[in-house]
């Protein structure tokens, strides 16, 4: 039978944030020519699911919606389990949010959410970002062993997987080549991003998408938080997650279209499922709270 741990959470939740974005690094940013002449305000909906399956099978489902209205932002995303892996399994669902300001030069992260659900167990943690690389959190049902804590120090900096989407895809136009601090609640770890090569996107075309992929590599490396139950789990010697990045609308961002990694039970794969790119409505204003 399947287990759940077999999938490393350091893996998925790299897999996760390389799935909807890669953050820009300091010498990325300082070396861009000069921007550009101001556009209007964006205003700005983008929904895009994906499926996700091993060897043929449908696995996961990951649905994400990125608000932008002038000066802020709001990211909603959620993965879940599904067919044969939800069937020999516990059933999951992850909920993420991140919410800022959009700003000149960067966005200006203001908080995050994960909500996580495996059967009837609950757990939640909410981050309210200081502005200094530090942070606060508040948690429910919080089971880290106490010699597992992630020391403040080493959490300085780094940013909720939602939230360290948002920071690198409002500002891609360079994706890839840099490393990019994550804390997911339990774990500090680094995905080092390397840019591999253009090419034609592998299988099915997304509808809309123009010119090729941008074909990028991650490694894991464990910072803290970690035991000894995976220790094959560490992040240099695993063969790399693979993702194509793909331009999708006007905004110069660069969107995942299709992402690989090695699993216990065979190659994962993600694929866009759809892709909705529109206009603000009231009813988003309304779930961003203006």
């Amino acid at each position: 039978m399947l287990q759940w741990k077999t999938w490393s959470r350091a893996r998925a939740a790299a897999a996760l944030v390389l799935a909807l974005g890669c953050l820009p690094s300091a010498t990325a940013l300082a070396q861009r020519p000069a921007p550009a002449p101001a556009r209007p305000p964006e205003t700005r909906a983008v929904q895009i699911d994906y499926h996700v399956h091993v060897i043929g099978l449908k696995t996961f489902t990951i649905e994400s919606m990125l608000r932008v209205d002038g000066d802020r932002y709001q990211f909603d995303v959620t993965l879940r389990n599904e067919g044969l892996l939800r069937a020999l399994t516990a059933s999951f669902e992850g909920r993420n949010r991140a919410t800022g300001g959009v700003g000149p030069t960067a966005p200006r992260p203001e908080s995050g959410y994960s909500g996580m659900a495996i059967d009837k167990f609950q757990r939640t943690w909410l981050v309210a970002y200081r502005g200094d690389g530090s942070f606060e959190e508040k948690h429910t049902n919080y089971d880290q062993p106490t010699e597992l804590l992630v020391p403040d120090e080493q959490k300085r900096g780094s940013f909720d997987p939602a939230t360290a989407i948002m920071v690198g895809l409002l500002k891609s136009t360079a994706p890839c080549d840099r490393t990019v601090p994550v804390f997911d609640s339990k774990r500090r770890f680094d995905v080092t991003i390397t840019r591999i090569r253009t090419e034609p996107l592998p299988g099915t075309r997304v509808p809309g998408m123009t010119g090729d992929a941008l074909l990028c590599e991650a490694r894991l490396k464990k910072i803290a938080g970690y035991g000894n139950e995976n220790p094959k789990d560490d992040a240099t010697g695993e063969e790399p997650i693979r993702v194509w990045l793909g331009q999708l609308d006007d905004s110069g961002r660069w969107y995942p279209v299709r992402v690989t990694f090695a699993t216990g039970w065979g190659t994962l794969t993600a694929r866009i499922q759809t892709l909705v790119n529109r206009e603000l409505t009231s009813e988003d204003r309304k779930a961003m709270g203006r």
